[in-house]
């Protein structure tokens, strides 16, 4: 059985979530002060970290298949799975590390979201200024054909039919 390095890889996978994390927080500073550089250095850095965390994540599902398998079990079995079919003894360290590493992708998840929702915010309030400062502003006032006069710019005295 391949529990140690299935332990050590889940570990590793924590170490790599706990910078994920700390990212993510970086990446919420930057986008509050509307930063865009450090904003695109962090991006950069958290794909670099959301690869390592996929690379870490495909080869504890290998190592899971395996513990599963010597278990008895079926390759998919999930981590609660192999919990209870592990000896007493066996179980609380994988237990611990299983349960920090879900505490982890939680939080993850959680900031992800407050930082997208603060982005998309960040997005629309630029797009509403952006449309305040091109927009043409509507004339009340009327023609002599009573229409509203549509806001154009005034000729400054030339003849165009000239």
């Amino acid at each position: 059985m391949d529990l140690k390095s299935l332990i050590d890889i889940m570990r590793e996978e924590q170490k790599t979530h706990e910078k994920i994390l700390l990212a993510k927080r970086e990446e919420r500073k930057w986008i509050a002060v509307g930063a865009a550089g450090q904003l695109l250095q962090t991006a950069e850095e958290l794909q670099d970290l959301a690869e390592h965390a996929a690379s870490l994540e495909a080869q504890r599902r290998q190592h899971s298949a395996a513990v599963a398998s010597a278990l008895g079990l079926e390759e998919n079995a999930t981590l609660k799975e192999i919990l209870e079919a592990l000896p007493s003894a066996n179980r609380p360290e994988l237990e611990s590390v299983g349960n920090d590493l879900r505490r982890f992708a939680h939080e993850v998840r959680k900031i992800n979201s407050g930082n997208h929702l603060m982005l998309n915010r960040a997005v629309e309030t630029l797009n509403s200024e952006i449309r305040d400062l091109i927009k043409v502003k509507e004339e009340k006032t009327y023609n002599a054909a009573g229409h509203k006069s549509n806001g154009s710019v005034p000729r400054a005295g030339l003849n165009l039919r000239a």
